[in-house]
């Protein structure tokens, strides 16, 4: 038995003190795991409409909910037909007051609503909602199959996330006023 090592005091206590060392560097590993995942989860606090968009909501002459086909090609194909961000328009409809406030509070209760995941899901949104002001519009692109939203404005694109059952109220918007859906996802 002479590969176990020797039990003096002195070896029990460099034992305790490497475990004791082992536990803090576990325990900091830890908390640095819990940090990085409530910056990427549902407890992010950026998770949330930029307070442009938000101002632009308020002082809106128009919102516009519109039907994407998310894979480059509808079900019936048209070479002429109108394009969102390189996703082709199957149709829209323009929101009354409520039916805009009703659209805005589904979207932020699913984004609050997100549970942190990220997907690696290629981004194929199947509904948009533009934002037109007296000094511009906002594109907001969303894909409830994969939870991702793309804020496009002035120029610049913010990512979101949103919690992927909420685009049965988009849909019953669009079915209401009449507008071709996408496919359904895969």
């Amino acid at each position: 038995m002479s590969w176990l090592p020797h039990r003096s005091p002195l070896n029990l206590m460099s034992i305790v003190r490497e475990s004791r060392m082992l536990a803090r560097t576990s325990l900091l590993l830890a908390v640095m795991i819990l940090i990085a995942a409530c910056e990427r989860g549902g407890m992010h606090p950026e998770n949330v409409l930029p307070a442009t968009v938000e101002a632009a909501i308020g002082a809106a002459t128009s919102v516009e909910l519109v039907s994407l086909e998310p894979d480059g090609s509808s079900i019936t194909p048209n070479a002429t037909a109108p394009l969102l961000r390189g996703f082709e328009v199957l149709g829209s409809t323009t929101l009354s007051t409520p039916q805009a406030a009703s659209a805005f509070a589904s979207l932020r209760s699913g984004m609050a609503g997100w549970d942190g995941r990220t997907s690696v899901c290629v981004f194929r949104p199947r509904h948009a909602l533009v934002i037109t002001t007296a000094t511009g519009s906002i594109d907001i692109l969303v894909c409830f199959e994969c939870g991702d939203i793309t804020v496009y404005e002035s120029g610049s694109e913010q990512h979101l996330f949103v919690a992927l059952e909420r685009s049965a109220d988009f849909d019953a918007l669009l079915t209401t006023a009449g507008v071709q859906l996408a496919t359904p996802a895969r």
